[in-house]
């Protein structure tokens, strides 16, 4: 009885969340929470890596156009391969944007360390995603320029003679 109760439970959690897409694929974003996208910046101490979490995206609040608020996570690590005088170094920050869905630019501000290594400033991310899924733009802080990031899913190339798994789906149980 309790694995019925919990099969049933389980049905109708995923078919719940088939029913009510999330905000992101309802408007065609190029991003949802939960995705990661990876990248390099490029600030004075040289090329760094970077990943976006995206934590949450929703309609910007008092907006009737195709605006969009989203949170993110930024991670960065530096490998210390740069210019003379920068030692490697790993941060993440917590950053809050707006994206425009009609020009698919999506601005990223600084909003709070989480690990701050010494020496090292927030910075805003300033840039548009290509129907490519590739954002890039300027990296707006001190000495820096440049970056790109892409989807983590893009990044992985298909193993060869690998087929991918089909998408399953749950049938709700029959009256």
């Amino acid at each position: 009885m309790v694995e019925a109760d919990a099969s049933a439970a389980a049905v109708a959690l995923a078919v719940g969340a088939s029913a009510h897409p999330a905000e992101g694929d309802a408007y065609g974003l190029p991003f949802r929470p939960g995705d990661r996208w990876t990248g390099t910046y490029l600030c004075r101490q040289g090329s760094t890596h970077m990943t976006i979490a995206f934590e949450d995206v929703r309609r910007a609040s008092r907006s009737e156009d195709d605006s969009f608020e989203v949170d993110v996570i930024f991670e960065f690590r530096f490998d210390g391969d740069g210019r003379p005088g920068f030692a490697a170094a790993e941060g993440v920050a917590r950053m809050r944007g707006s994206y425009d869905a009609r020009s698919r630019r999506l601005r990223l501000k600084g909003d709070e360390w989480i690990e701050q290594p010494p020496g090292y400033a927030l910075v805003d991310l300033v840039g548009s995603v290509s129907k490519t899924a590739t954002y890039s733009g300027s990296v707006e802080g001190p000495g820096c320029s440049s970056f790109s990031a892409r989807p983590e899913d893009a990044e992985r190339p298909e193993k060869p003679g690998s087929v991918p798994l089909p998408a399953r789906s749950l049938r709700p149980p029959r009256p």
